[in-house]
């Protein structure tokens, strides 16, 4: 423990005390002046102060009272003030656990069958998982026919936000959509890991793959060496043309506009084989729930050492009790007085 000192946390609450004098200034001018008159021939002494106003000139000590409500006053001021004495330098914890998402901008990706679009929609559950996921490694991969690594593994999810912008289909210069070298991109990148770190991948798609026949024995060898595979689906089920240049769809060589729709039945049949979760992506921040507690109930917890935290030893209580003291000394004192009345 590291000894500093008297501080106090929120200092701006002194200057509360400046109304003490201003109380007691207010009180003293508003006292009421005694006139002697024939009132006393009708009153005892003793209950002329209560008759005429004047309780308080009539009390014994009317300073005492109001110096220790003075005093209450005071304390209660430095109990909001948050006084503390030394610290502790500790390190937080962080979840040993890193993710790796794939993020498919392909042509079919801009249908607006979801709003904005399916890319579109895309970017804002990498947003709700960088949020969401305090202390998670995470690494962005964009892919379509090939991969393009945008943010290697690391813990600034500020750095992979500020990269979402820019990625969009007209990157892609080439038709079609392959998930096999992302994926072995992605494995490149978890490979620099430790074997007690937990890795998963999430890939975030139409599923309009072009190697889908293969993509599972890729799924089941990545399980098998600890890397977790999940998958959100993006569009809807019917279907619509794929965009191509100026607006116009993407034409096939029947001849024919090519449409693309969520192939959702591969997509969960590949989170099976590599030992992770599917989920439809919607607008709620379910599916973003289900995958971080999926990663964390697998991951153990580290101490970040590059990272310091002060636990300060709090001492607030301590004029709080005697500003009670004081208070509960006034209220008896209040109470003999009436009772004597």
């Amino acid at each position: 423990m590291n000894d500093t000192g008297l501080l106090l946390a929120q200092p701006a609450w002194l200057w509360g005390l400046l109304l003490i004098p201003v109380v007691l200034a207010w009180r003293h001018s508003t006292r009421p002046t005694r006139r002697i008159g024939k009132e006393q021939r009708y009153a005892d002494a003793e209950l002329l102060p209560w008759l005429l106003g004047e309780q308080d000139a009539g009390s014994r000590r009317p300073w005492r009272a109001r110096l220790a409500w003075a005093a209450a006053w005071a304390l209660l001021l430095l109990a909001m003030a948050g006084p503390r004495w030394g610290y502790q330098q500790i390190s937080p914890y962080r979840p040993k656990a890193e993710l790796v998402i794939l993020l498919d901008i392909s042509r079919s990706m801009d249908i607006d069958d979801v709003s904005p679009s399916r890319l579109g929609r895309a970017k804002q559950e990498i947003e709700d998982i960088a949020r969401q996921g305090a202390g998670l490694s995470i690494g962005l991969i964009a892919f379509a026919t090939t991969p393009h690594v945008v943010t290697p593994i690391t813990e600034d999810h500020a750095a992979v936000l500020h990269q979402l912008p820019a990625l969009s289909s007209d990157l892609v210069r080439l038709k079609g959509s392959r998930i096999i070298p992302a994926l072995e991109r992605a494995q490149q990148l978890l490979s620099a890991s430790g074997d007690d770190i937990s890795k998963h991948i999430l890939i975030l798609t139409d599923g309009d793959f072009a190697d889908n026949r293969e993509v599972g024995r890729v799924a089941r060898r990545l399980a098998g060496e600890g890397i977790h595979l999940h998958v959100f689906g993006f569009g809807g089920i019917a279907g619509r043309p794929v965009p191509w240049e100026s607006n116009l769809p993407l034409i096939g060589v029947d001849g024919r506009p090519v449409y693309s729709a969520l192939n959702e039945t591969p997509l969960q049949t590949l989170a099976e084989a590599g030992n992770g979760i599917y989920r439809r992506a919607d607008y709620s921040d379910d599916d973003t729930r289900a995958l971080l507690d999926r990663i964390l109930e697998r991951a153990g917890l580290q101490s970040d050492e590059s990272q310091h935290t002060r636990v300060w030893n709090e001492y607030f209580w301590v004029p709080l009790l005697l500003a009670m003291l004081i208070l509960l000394r006034l209220y008896w004192a209040t109470s003999d007085t009436r009772a004597e009345t």
